[in-house]
């Protein structure tokens, strides 16, 4: 599939607001404190961080949408993300905003811890609805899973470990897809538009 600058930067741009913002909606109301200017001005600085990323975000999913093989490998890079020390300790950084500085400020951190320990799940996202060319409806069921992870995995309710294990499970997944050569021939395509209402 054709991967343009223009139509991708509409689409980290919807996936940004469609899926980021709603994962820092508790962060917002603990920042704004009743005050819609301070809930702007936070939203504005955690947006920003995602927008600021956009151009990277180009370049590498481009390479992933090279071939199935290479999103794959994309896919394992995520779940070695997950269990890197580094993305447990910016996942708990997130829950733990200072909601007394100027609201900017905190936004711009809120960005900054958001987008090191999500931006390579929000590439292989992308790349994946992208080169498949999914259906509007399982575009849509993909991108709210994810979200609904991402507000998991900054909730207290998930543990370092429970975190550390999904990644486990995401690296064996794009192992096991590509030891039985599932990468190939289109089978990773069919699994996942086979819910596509053209199929029924």
């Amino acid at each position: 599939m054709h991967h343009d600058l223009i139509g991708f930067a509409f689409m980290w741009a919807t996936m940004s607001l469609v899926m980021m913002v709603p994962t820092v909606l508790r962060p917002t109301a603990r920042v704004a404190r009743g005050s819609r200017g301070r809930a702007a001005a936070f939203l504005l600085g955690y947006i920003a961080c995602w927008f600021a990323v956009g151009i990277p975000a180009f370049a590498l999913t481009g390479v992933a949408m090279g071939s199935t093989v290479a999103l794959l490998a994309c896919w394992g890079l995520v779940g070695l993300w997950q269990m890197l020390p580094s993305t447990s300790a910016l996942l708990r950084k997130c829950q733990s905003l200072n909601s007394e500085r100027p609201a900017l400020l905190l936004g711009l951190r809120q960005g900054s811890w958001c987008v090191g320990s999500c931006w390579l799940l929000m590439i292989a996202t992308m790349a994946t609805v992208d080169r498949f060319a999914l259906p509007l409806a399982v575009g849509i069921a993909v991108m709210v899973g994810v979200a609904a992870f991402i507000m998991w995995q900054k909730s207290p309710r998930a543990s370092t470990q429970s975190i550390r294990m999904v990644g486990v499970a995401v690296v064996v997944a794009t192992v096991v897809l590509y030891a039985t050569g599932m990468a190939d021939g289109g089978a990773v395509h069919d699994m996942l538009t086979m819910s596509s209402p053209a199929h029924f």
